[in-house]
């Protein structure tokens, strides 16, 4: 019975390993289409951000299944596997192209990887490809500027021009750590389909593109989600504006478009450009523009006639130029890339003389640091109760068995009473341990929440940390049904990126990892990014004040009591120290104000107090361990100081008091990328403000974790929203309060 289960056995193991080298030679030995590999943005990536890998080739095949992608080991890449749904009709005749886009999370450094298509028929498309080549990968927290053009296009000298932002006074220029900017141009037709491709990506600039020939209508729409979820696009638009006007793009541009028109009057340009700018030679031709609505500005006029217009979508901002920057009076005028600098409000800021090298705080850490988990495995009480019982253990063991037994003339007891005394210590171990281990997911998270003001989707962001009880694989999704999820590094050196053959994967809607393989008790980071419909927490009726620098009206608080806030004008802010309760009407006439510059260099000022000489304090272990409303002062200023970033690099810090005798300098602050996309300073930019504060919304930021739903406790979750409040014009001493 034995030998014919063992033979059974071996026939199934033969028949299995056969059968699984079939499928791999099926696919293996297929010949291997000739392939253009387009990584990322002109091969540069941003690391641990999702990034387009695109795949061009004369595929003579049909298939629908997925594309799979595995990193090969890359210095710093996270080692999932990244599947993609594709579909492939093309015949390969007439040298046809099949395109297609993968997306992966790269490491720091090179990034190499294999690819196949997973289906009947698949084949393999690269092994072990290197990626990016020698390039050296986008600076983490910079602002990335991603230049988009025709192939017969040219992208104005716009690389350089912001580059030009980054060289100090002397010329030089500033160390790789400290660029503020980095510039990328790539053909148009090269964008990614998905919103998620952007992810590494600031702002976008479209540079007269040929929408019919050059974009799909997938990469419209991740263009306009990008933009909706907190994206800024520039769209310079002249010769095509026709196939603009008829495209899904047209829907967020700040003005309908008519047909094309000269411009005499080239002033408002010129000035735009710069005090030493030269006149502008030759003939310009701009398309009619009309406004869309009233919450479109518009920057400049020419004759009387719209030129520069912006609006706000979403959480993102559109600025609309009706200039043809292929046209040879732009090509030749010497300020062309300072005035298209000029239009993505690109604000020259101050220089810190001594150009630290390591801040004294960086911004964005305290999010990171917030999700650590507490609980008792990790809790002081629980080092002390190891500690206790250890020492005791050595006393009863030693000298005080031994006299004992002394006393009882039982010393030749002593080897049986040592294993007796040791088998029930470590039964009483491990039943301590037993009772007080984790038998459930423990979960913490951090979720900052958007909510525009044009009824656009919320917009949602999370940090998570999970505590897994036992030693397994675990699927982990994303309650929300649109967005995406990925296993994060955190800054904090507390979770560790799995190093086990055990490869996850990431779901082919980037909604879940799958087979994530974790030992006992071990955590892991998460991030999410996510998109549901929710009431905004108020009811906003705000507008210019009669004096200069105010602001007037009222905030009516809506279903949640809001423990804290903030309203944030370019110029002007109000401090809300007790919160808005539900229902509440709140009236800003009653608050002190307080110029927008002091505010930031206050929150700056704090969080260098209270930062160790590099990294900063670890936040409170609760929600409830700071202050009296019950929020973590420390990781909501963290974020108020990260959402007007840009803001607070524009302005002089050392032009008021010296900060503790000496300078407030800008080398003192820098930004963990990790909130890079939380920045909201383009949403003041367009004459909105903002309203952060802190309340127990009902959001879809949780996680499940094999199909279980994980709880965080009240303690273990902070929700700190932002709410774009639009300004009104000024009507009369009537509307002061």
């Amino acid at each position: 019975m034995g030998r014919s289960g063992q033979w059974h056995r071996w026939v199934a193991t033969a028949l299995a390993v056969l059968a699984a080298a079939a499928v791999g030679q099926g696919r293996v030995q297929a010949q291997r289409p000739p392939l253009d590999i387009h990584y990322g943005f002109a091969d540069r990536a941003r690391p641990h951000c999702w990034t387009p890998v695109l795949i061009e080739s004369a595929l003579d095949m049909q298939f629908q299944g997925d594309a799979v992608i595995h990193p090969a080991g890359a210095s710093g890449t996270e080692p999932g596997e990244y599947r993609t749904p594709v579909t492939l009709t093309s015949s390969g005749a007439d040298g046809e192209r099949e395109r297609f886009w993968l997306y992966v999370r790269p490491g720091a450094g090179q990034f190499r990887a294999s690819a196949y298509l997973d289906g009947p028929g698949g084949v393999e498309l690269f092994d072990r490809e290197a990626m990016g080549g020698s390039s050296r990968p986008l600076n983490d927290a910079a602002t990335v500027f991603l230049i988009a053009y025709g192939p017969s296009g040219r992208p104005l000298g716009l690389q350089a021009a912001i580059l030009h932002r980054q060289k100090l006074a002397d010329g030089s220029e500033y160390k790789p750590y400290a660029h503020y900017y980095e510039a990328v141009p790539i053909v148009t037709r090269q964008l990614p389909n998905l919103a998620i491709g952007y992810d590494g990506i600031d702002v976008l600039v479209l540079l007269n593109p040929r929408l019919e020939r050059d974009l799909s209508e997938d990469q419209a729409r991740a263009i306009i989600q990008f933009v909706e979820e907190g994206g800024r696009l520039v769209f310079f638009i002249n010769r095509h504006w026709q196939e603009v006007a008829g495209s899904p793009l047209a829907g967020i541009l700040p003005a309908t478009l008519g047909p094309l028109a000269p411009i005499t009057n080239t002033e408002p340009l010129r000035r735009m450009a710069g005090a030493r700018a030269p006149a502008i030679q030759g003939e310009l031709f701009v398309p009619t523009m009309v406004p869309a609505g009233p919450d479109c500005r518009v920057e400049v006029a020419c004759d009387g006639r719209p030129v520069i217009l912006r609006r706000m979508v979403g959480m993102g901002s559109v600025v609309l130029a009706g200039l043809d920057t292929e046209s040879e009076t732009l090509q030749t005028w010497p300020a062309a890339p300072a005035l298209a600098v000029a239009i993505q409000r690109l604000k020259e800021r101050p220089i810190p003389a001594d150009n630290v090298e390591v801040s004294s705080f960086v911004v964005g850490q305290q999010p990171d640091q917030f999700i650590i988990p507490g609980g008792r495995f990790g809790s002081v009480h629980f080092v002390w109760a190891i500690l206790l019982m250890t020492l005791g253990y050595i006393v009863v063991a030693g000298p005080l068995l031994h006299l004992v037994l002394r006393a009882m003339q039982r010393l030749h007891w002593s080897w049986p009473a040592y294993m007796g005394l040791s088998l029930a210590v470590a039964g009483l171990s491990f039943a301590a341990v037993s009772a007080v281990r984790n038998r459930d997911t423990q979960c913490r998270t951090l979720t900052v929440a958007d909510f525009p003001c044009d009824g656009h989707a919320m917009i949602g962001r999370s940090f998570h940390n999970l505590r897994f009880p036992d030693s397994s694989l675990y699927d982990v999704e994303l309650e929300a049904r649109r967005g995406a999820i990925a296993l994060r590094r955190s800054s904090t050196g507390f979770d560790v990126v799995p190093t086990t053959p055990q490869r996850f994967r990431h779901s082919a809607t980037l909604l879940a990892v799958e087979r994530l393989a974790v030992k006992s008790n071990q955590s892991r980071h998460f991030t999410s990014q996510w998109r549901a419909e929710a009431p905004a927490p108020v009811t906003a009726d705000v507008r210019h004040g009669f004096w200069t620098n105010t602001l007037s009206g009222s905030l009516i608080g809506g279903n949640r009591d809001i423990r804290r806030a903030v309203l944030v004008a370019d110029g002007v802010s109000y401090e809300l120290a007790s919160g808005i309760k539900a229902g509440q009407t709140v009236g800003l006439g009653t608050l002190g104000r307080q110029e927008t510059s002091e505010l930031l260099r206050k929150w700056a000022e704090r969080c260098l107090d209270e930062s160790s000489s590099t990294f900063g304090t670890v936040a409170p272990a609760t929600v409830e361990d700071v202050t009296a409303q019950g929020i973590s002062d420390r990781v909501y200023r963290d974020i108020c100081l990260a959402s007007f970033y840009e803001r607070h690099r524009r302005h002089p810090l050392d032009a008021k008091p010296n900060y503790k005798g000496g300078p407030l300098t800008l080398g003192m602050i820098d930004r963990q990328a990790s909130v890079r996309t939380m920045d909201l300073t383009h949403v003041l930019d367009a004459g909105y403000a903002v309203l952060i504060g802190v309340a127990d919304l009902e959001v879809p930021d949780g996680l499940t974790v094999n199909g279980r739903k994980t709880e965080c406790g009240a303690k273990d979750r902070l929700v700190v929203f932002r709410q774009v409040i639009p300004i009104q014009a000024a009507v009369g001493i009537r509307d002061l309060e």
